[in-house]
């Protein structure tokens, strides 16, 4: 995004007013949770996956953002528009898209949303000119979660094209926009200032020593975590599913702890005290069981986190990634969740 174009979004952002809003008004609840069943999002022809959810206070509505995976041998796969859905209540969902994002045989890939000063901002993978395999990073703004700008290449200078560059996550801190993703199978951060250009020199990245994938940068209490899909340390949890379909049996949520307050590039390398975000297993979700998580901190509007995943029945379809839907659970502390529904007072 060039700087005038920033400069126009925060403009528009200021006028609409979309940073205040009161959700204490007593007229309905935040989330009517008792009435929630999963999967809360799903579709007999298409799989839903690396979900990202955000929330517009001032129209008291979410917006859910994921990649859309069609059976190959669809006739109509690459027609087919791969939207995203916005809900008031999580049960009754509007599909929608922009243009420059979504389209007929294109939609962007592990979409990673946050917010960025008074804009929010969107990353996501995208088929990069080398062909094959190769992967490379794009980003779009939006002032109101539904029309995004045009897609513009993230840290092109410093991303080798010919590789395999998904799942990118992005935070400010310190006047930086950071960025990490996943480069084949290893995990990099770089920065740039949040009002320049010019991108540092990627620095590899530690999920605890081991692999990780679909990255998210939060915020917690004044102190940085990282959502990221983790192998199971279970392996034979998912019952009568072999653990060879690594799309599904053994990817599971952790989260991780910043060694360091943030301020330097060498912090947002180091992650530690990785912990399995354990989600109940349900009837809909025995095979690919919380995959792709994505963490949402709404303890200002009623005291939860929100968690949601990926999930199916199955492993076989959609090129073994199986029927991917999206599920919920909710947690006070981030130890003890609770599935969609299930009450916890």
């Amino acid at each position: 995004m060039t700087r005038s174009a920033a400069r126009l979004l925060v403009v528009a952002l200021w006028l609409a007013g979309c940073g205040s809003s009161d959700d204490g008004d007593g007229q309905r609840a935040f989330i009517d949770w008792a009435r929630l069943r999963n999967p809360v999002l799903g579709f007999d022809d298409r799989a839903l996956k690396d979900v990202a959810v955000a929330y517009h206070p001032g129209r008291k509505e979410f917006y859910v953002y994921s990649s859309t995976r069609f059976e190959l041998d669809d006739a109509n796969n690459t027609a087919a528009v791969r939207s995203f859905y916005r809900t008031s209540d999580w049960r009754r969902f509007e599909p929608f898209g922009d243009p420059d994002v979504n389209g007929a045989g294109y939609g962007p890939g592990s979409p990673d949303v946050s917010r960025i000063g008074i804009v929010w901002q969107m990353v996501f993978q995208v088929e990069s000119p080398a062909g094959g395999s190769a992967r490379t990073l794009a980003g779009s703004v939006s002032t109101n979660l539904v029309d995004w700008s045009p897609p513009e290449p993230v840290a092109a200078e410093v991303m080798d094209p010919s590789l395999r560059n998904i799942d990118g996550a992005v935070a400010e801190h310190g006047g930086y926009l950071y960025l990490g993703w996943k480069r084949v199978q290893e995990f990099f951060v770089t920065r740039r200032p949040l009002l320049g250009a010019g991108w540092e020199p990627p620095i590899e990245a530690s999920a605890a020593g081991a692999w990780a994938e679909n990255f998210q940068f939060i915020e917690i209490d004044g102190a940085w975590r990282m959502v990221a899909t983790g192998y199971d340390p279970l392996l034979f949890r998912c019952t009568g599913h072999p653990t060879w379909i690594t799309y599904t049996c053994n990817h599971e949520p952790f989260i991780y702890r910043m060694d360091g307050s943030g301020d330097d590039l060498q912090d947002w390398t180091r992650w530690v005290d990785k912990t399995h975000l354990q989600i109940p297993f349900e009837d809909w979700n025995p095979a690919m069981h919380a995959n792709s998580a994505f963490l949402a901190d709404w303890r200002e509007h009623d005291g939860y986190f929100y968690l949601f995943y990926a999930g199916s029945l199955e492993g076989d379809r959609f090129e073994l990634r199986g029927h991917g839907k999206i599920g919920v659970a909710r947690s006070r502390d981030l130890v003890e969740w609770r599935v969609a529904g299930d009450m916890d007072d």
